[in-house]
């Protein structure tokens, strides 16, 4: 119930500032024609005596305009709120149906606001096409920077129908690795397994690594000293398959492959497998596990770092 209670007071701050929004934008079309020497305003202000309380008149009898504008910002919001479930219902439970509700979904949104503003204008006699012509559509666009937006919506139409990616789907971007939460019409959201967040533009998205087309490879090494490396295969051979069977997230290993490295310490042996991305980094932990009880249980020692200290100093 409190969860609720905090929705419905968001979307209420949403909606008037959306409102607010909407005279500022208003404003700022029409500042100079609403308060130049010959407009509505000055002409009160000049032909009146008390011009404050005239502008205050002038102010309240907009009020029902005011009140139409706020009920009609509720209704498109309700309404538009409905076709949303409505289409997430609709839309399959896969990832592809995902992907696609969350493309829908924020397509929607964009098209409420502009309904929001547009319905605005009407109700305060305000005509939107002799608005947009007399600002000069070609002005606009360039003024709000709309050639990215159509770049990163025209983007995101790629992404969702080449099939580049899907939501819930473990992607690399620009070094970032992490799981695909939205794919919305300007911006693609994913989260790395630390719970941190990227956002970043569809349009500046040129290169992706989808690790979800095939589980990953996961490596794990260590390093055992030298006189327990024969010793240590053995046990390995013997065994092998007990840790498998101990490990069923693995779709293919985990497996021995060898030595993959001498160090001042012994040598690394290297063990490689194949998981689900959302597993790796739980998988790698419990290898490591059975690796240590299995060799705990043969007496094979691992090789503890050292520390080397030379004397410099000549005797």
């Amino acid at each position: 119930m409190k969860d609720r209670h905090e929705k419905n007071k968001i979307t209420i701050v949403r909606v008037l500032g959306w409102i607010v929004g909407a005279i500022v934008v208003f404003i700022a079309f029409f500042g100079d024609v609403l308060f130049n020497e010959t407009s509505v305003f000055s002409h009160i202000l000049s032909e009146s005596e008390t011009g404050i309380e005239a502008a205050f008149n002038f102010i309240m009898d907009q009020v029902p305009r005011l009140i139409r504008a706020a009920v009609y910002v509720v209704l498109i919001t309700i309404i538009f709120k409905f076709v949303r479930k409505i289409v997430e219902k609709l839309v399959l439970k896969s990832k592809r149906g995902k992907t696609t509700s969350k493309l829908i979904d924020s397509f929607i949104r964009y098209l409420s606001a502009i309904v929001i503003i547009v319905v605005i204008l009407l109700v305060f006699g305000v005509d939107p096409v002799a608005l947009f012509a007399s600002i000069g559509v070609l002005g606009l666009i360039i003024g709000l920077g709309a050639q990215s937006l159509i770049s990163d919506i025209i983007s995101g139409l790629f992404i969702v129908f080449e099939g580049e990616y899907d939501v819930g789907d473990y992607i690399i971007i620009d070094g970032f690795r992490g799981k695909v939460e939205s794919i919305g019409i300007r911006t693609t959201q994913f989260v790395d397994s630390g719970g941190n967040i990227k956002i970043i533009n569809n349009s500046e998205i040129k290169s992706v690594v989808n690790l979800s087309y095939d589980d990953s490879l996961l490596t794990v090494d260590v390093i055992i000293k030298q006189h327990a490396f024969q010793k240590a295969e053995k046990v390995i051979k013997d065994n092998i398959n007990n840790i498998r069977k101990n490990l069923p997230q693995f779709s293919d290993g985990p497996k021995y492959v060898g030595i993959s490295d001498f160090t001042k310490e012994g040598v690394q042996l290297k063990f490689v497998g194949k998981v689900r991305e959302d597993e790796r980094f739980q998988s790698e932990r419990d290898l490591r596990r059975e690796i240590k009880l299995l060799f705990d249980a043969h007496d094979i020692d691992f090789a503890l770092p050292k520390i080397y200290i030379e004397d410099s100093v000549k005797k």
